[in-house]
């Protein structure tokens, strides 16, 4: 929906638009599978996120961060 700024997802180069595909080894096909990805006990933990963007697959490396 958004990106916020200052975030591990802006940090990482996640954009508006963007569709994200994975985080890690977990798919990302419903908003429960990304709150899993992003819980608590990998804050800090570094992960490869998947994301579709122009018709194409990237991968951007992110920093878990804590969820305000």
């Amino acid at each position: 929906m958004s990106v916020n700024g200052e975030s591990p997802a802006e940090q990482a180069g996640l954009l508006m638009g963007d569709t994200l595909l994975a985080i890690g080894d977990q798919p990302a096909r419903h908003m429960d599978d990304l709150l899993v990805a992003l819980s608590r006990d990998r804050i800090g933990l570094n992960a490869i996120m998947r994301v579709l963007r122009a018709g194409h697959v990237q991968e951007l490396k992110l920093t878990i961060g804590a969820r305000p």
